[in-house]
């Protein structure tokens, strides 16, 4: 009798993790936002908005952003962009054919399963060297 109910509970256990890594090894997949130079969005992303004269666009993607960032920065350079970290792993430039834009990658606020995907125009600012306090002393 008790081997009975052991082996229904391994069962059980078997169909319960088999289930969840299915969940997980679900892959995105990506389409290319001509309005942004062409750079890659998961199709379950929602755009809530896109301004191509200002090259931005603003995406909420049901993903955690501890797995989404990495997993998009990967994406992007799979795909021919140059990606450069410029204040952390939260926001990097990429970059291809003559499109620069910052990508900015966080958790969506009040959720933990969910990010935001930010695309801005690169700020030509951020091109210029960087002066020394000590230049010219």
């Amino acid at each position: 009798m008790r081997s009975i109910f052991l082996i229904l509970i391994a069962a059980v256990l078997l169909v319960s993790c088999d289930g969840r890594s299915a969940e997980v090894e679900q892959e995105l997949t990506y389409h290319d936002v001509q309005e942004l130079g062409g750079i890659p969005v998961p199709d379950e992303a929602k755009q809530t908005a896109l301004d191509p004269a200002a090259q931005s666009g603003y995406y909420e993607v049901s993903r955690p952003f501890e797995t989404f960032y990495a997993d998009y920065h990967d994406k992007l350079k799979q795909e021919g962009w140059k990606v450069s970290e410029v204040e952390s792993h939260k926001v990097v430039a990429a970059e291809k054919n003559d499109t620069k834009l910052l990508v900015i990658v966080t958790r969506l606020k009040g959720s933990d399963e969910a990010s935001n995907l930010v695309f801005r125009a690169y700020p030509k600012s951020l091109d210029q060297p960087k002066s020394s306090e000590n230049e010219g002393s």
